[in-house]
């Protein structure tokens, strides 16, 4: 059973961070700054980016690459080849997230809440697809998914942003960047996950997959019965990633590299999500993401 509610298109992210006069029911919020960066320019060259060193971004790195699980899987694979566990966990990974990661048009049944086209109801599907996120407790899931629903949309607008219209395409429409942003640091903020992100990857399926579950496996966050638990499955996905590095790139020392930048990158999202929840409390008052996420749980809907 479901909780009811009407179908409906609804807006995107960047739909709702439209500056006041570009939409008929936009939010009067303060004008972007003056200093508001032209054009942006893509990390195609990670020699000439410059990332700093972040000891909390190796200390995950280390602590998953000596978990017992993946000790087991450096005994049974080569450099050249996946093992069966690693196939299947990418796979089902890239099932899961397939539609979350690249896809613009996505209609969302929120009844009459005007939220982005990656709502709760996407998220909750996606994840149920995902063997070791069903094993959890109902109330961890709507704590990993609670803080993690915003991590998706800010990752969401780095891979999907378009850098020869500077714009984004979502649901049919193109929003342009220099209407979207109305909150100063959480256009600084992303402004720079964008233009550190490794363009290499930033349209690899497999890649996005694997950072969405790292996001929404976060042991981190407050009010979690089993992190042990949560931070296992987290560590199984930052190997994979380190994994499927090594096979895509032509030495380790790349793979290395790229795998560091990009978990930096998970950490800089992370970091928005603070200044996402302040915008979001501005634009939905009485929308409970909470709230929504505990129902959509509660009901266990089906991945169909």
């Amino acid at each position: 059973m479901e909780p009811s509610d009407n179908s409906q298109r609804v807006q995107t992210w960047p739909s709702l961070l439209l500056r006041s006069g570009t939409h008929q029911k936009s939010i009067i919020l303060p004008t972007i700054d003056p200093g508001f960066k032209p054009a942006l320019s893509l990390c195609t060259d990670t020699s000439l980016v410059d990332e700093p060193w972040k000891p909390s971004v190796a200390k995950k790195i280390l602590a998953a690459y000596y978990t017992p699980l993946s000790l087991k899987s450096e005994l049974l694979a080569t450099k050249a080849a996946l093992n069966e566990f690693q196939s299947l966990a990418m796979q089902e990974a890239v099932m899961a997230f397939h539609d979350i990661a690249f896809h613009n048009n996505i209609t969302i049944k929120q009844g009459r809440s005007n939220f982005p086209d990656v709502g709760p109801k996407t998220i909750v599907k996606a994840c149920r697809r995902v063997k070791g996120f069903r094993r959890l407790l109902d109330d961890d899931k709507v704590t990993l998914l609670s803080s993690g629903l915003l991590d998706v949309m800010v990752l969401r607008s780095v891979l999907l942003y378009d850098h020869l219209t500077d714009s984004w395409s979502c649901s049919g429409s193109r929003f342009a960047r220099n209407d979207v942003f109305q909150d100063l640091s959480l256009l600084i903020g992303l402004t720079r996950v964008i233009e550190t992100f490794p363009d290499r990857w930033r349209k690899d399926l497999t890649v996005a997959c694997l950072i969405y579950l790292i996001i929404i496996f976060n042991p981190d966050l407050p009010y979690l019965q089993f992190s042990g638990s949560i931070r296992q499955e987290q560590y199984t996905y930052i190997y994979l990633l380190q994994r499927y590095l090594e096979m895509a790139c032509k030495s380790p020392c790349d793979a290395s590299d790229y795998h560091y930048r990009l978990m930096a990158k998970i950490e800089d999202i992370q970091n928005l999500r603070r200044d996402m929840q302040k915008f979001c409390e501005v634009l939905y008052p009485n929308f409970s993401i909470l709230k929504s996420i505990a129902t959509l749980v509660k009901f266990k809907i089906t991945c169909h």
